[in-house]
């Protein structure tokens, strides 16, 4: 199994772009890019142009970069579809805003009158950048430079499809090696539980309040925004004030206090021994 991933299927990143922002509003596929990796680590990298019978929107060209020419010999989904198909079959679906990609997915195979792809789960690392990651940015260009992915040719999609890809493998590589995230069960829980904020808030404000009335340390596992620092960080902290957005803390390893944003804050235990 590839070194840093634990998925017993394969992963299938997919990215489109289009002529707009809405297909229920009538805009159409214009290119489609998929990376899929095995569980063995073979990666298959795929991507196309697709004819939308329809005219691009200058705006939308000014953004991808793709005309109405570029597009006019393209294949239609429907020619597209078997490799589209296979490439997803039986895989989990990695995209970048996972609610665009795979609504567009659905739109174009309902009016090609051909069933959705069955894959397995939906990750989303758009989700995973700004609930567990508590990223304050989170486009793909800002995620991708986080992660230390250089960005060359944003807005075609393959390239987008690809930086997706990177993005997700170096997330769960982060997370298995900092708070041990084991299996895609698990993965799948530590996002549900981050996006439900205030579930997770009430929580944290319980074990640092008792942190603070009993004078005990906790040990915090701390998403750093700065690129220079390492992505994620363990430190044994002792909470000092919380004003529900910040915790004013501190921090034995930098033998000083710091100040740590709640969001970020992707694990705490305690009571734990200072070091």
């Amino acid at each position: 199994m590839h070194q840093h991933l634990f998925f017993d299927k394969p992963i299938c990143t997919i990215d489109f772009e289009t002529t707009g922002l809405s297909h229920a509003n009538g805009d159409r596929a214009i290119e489609i890019g998929m990376v899929r990796l095995e569980p063995d680590g073979t990666l298959i990298k795929w991507s196309s142009l697709i004819n939308p019978k329809t005219k691009i929107p200058r705006l939308s060209q000014s953004i991808h970069g793709i005309d109405d020419q570029m597009v006019f010999n393209a294949p239609e989904f429907t020619d597209l579809y078997p490799q589209i198909n296979s490439l997803l079959h039986d895989a989990h679906l990695i995209a970048h805003n996972a609610e665009f990609d795979v609504g567009f997915l659905a739109h174009e195979c309902l009016i090609s009158q051909l069933p959705v792809p069955k894959y397995d789960l939906v990750f989303d690392t758009l989700m995973f950048a700004r609930h567990v990651f508590g990223l304050p940015r989170c486009n793909l260009i800002t995620v991708s430079e986080r992660f230390g992915i250089p960005v060359n040719n944003a807005h075609r999609a393959l390239h987008d499809a690809y930086h997706t890809h990177l993005i997700f493998v170096n997330m769960v590589k982060a997370l298995k090696e900092s708070i041990q995230v084991q299996n895609t069960t698990e993965l799948k829980e530590l996002c549900r539980q981050s996006m439900n904020t205030k579930e997770v808030s009430a929580k944290q404000a319980l074990t640092i309040q008792d942190s603070i009335n009993e004078q005990y340390c906790l040990e915090v596992y701390y998403v750093s925004g700065d690129p220079s620092r390492p992505l994620i960080q363990r430190r044994v902290v002792q909470p000092i004030h919380s004003d529900g957005y910040r915790v004013l803390v501190y921090c034995h390893l930098r033998q000083a206090e710091r100040s740590l944003r709640l969001n970020r804050i992707l694990q705490m235990h305690g009571p734990c021994e200072a070091s």
